[in-house]
């Protein structure tokens, strides 16, 4: 993967990277990291459809899930500093299409956010799951957020590679044995 060039509108305010682009080349495929918006709902809504059982069974444990479009918009609807999300996307034709999401929101203590990370099946291995969460991770240090935590079932190797490469440490969850839990301080 390339990196081709970082256009972000860099100020004092902690909201500023809800305007960041950055564009990078996976394979022969020019992607775009961005924050997700309210006007993305549509992309958003076909992106987790579109989801393979496999992966909807890893992100969601049930491969028939379709999120509700209450869910939609609210991973649409981010505040930018408690909850916030990077979508990856490419253009096809004259349109957008979501290849992948990483995000976090509030856990169950003030410093500390749950985050996820999905890319479609087509654009695994390169790179792109990485590079949203460093968005996020990064995201998370301005904002003064202490602690990630990504939570898998054991048998997805994909997140456990993810999660590895970013140098988080895991355990096993005490009260699931099927999930392990991997957290980084910030």
């Amino acid at each position: 993967m390339t990196e081709l060039f970082i256009n972000s509108d860099r100020n004092s305010d902690k909201h500023s990277d809800k305007h960041s682009y950055k564009h990078i080349k996976a394979g022969d495929v020019d992607v775009t990291i961005r924050p997700i918006t309210s006007d993305d709902i549509e992309i958003e809504a076909a992106f987790m459809r579109d989801l393979s059982a496999q992966a909807k069974h890893e992100n969601f444990l049930s491969s028939n899930r379709e999120l509700s479009s209450s869910m939609i918009s609210t991973l649409c609807n981010i505040d930018y500093i408690n909850s916030m999300a990077y979508i990856a996307t490419i253009q096809q034709g004259a349109n957008e299409k979501q290849i992948g999401i990483g995000l976090y929101a509030i856990d169950s203590k003030p410093d500390e956010r749950e985050m996820a990370v999905t890319v479609s099946d087509e654009f695994q291995h390169q790179g792109i799951a990485k590079q949203l969460a460093n968005h996020l991770i990064k995201h998370a240090r301005i904002n003064s957020i202490k602690k990630l935590i990504l939570i898998e079932l054991c048998s997805n190797y994909k997140m456990r590679e993810l999660a590895e490469s970013l140098g988080m440490a895991s355990i096993i969850n005490p009260k699931n044995s099927s999930q392990v839990i991997f957290s980084m301080t910030l």
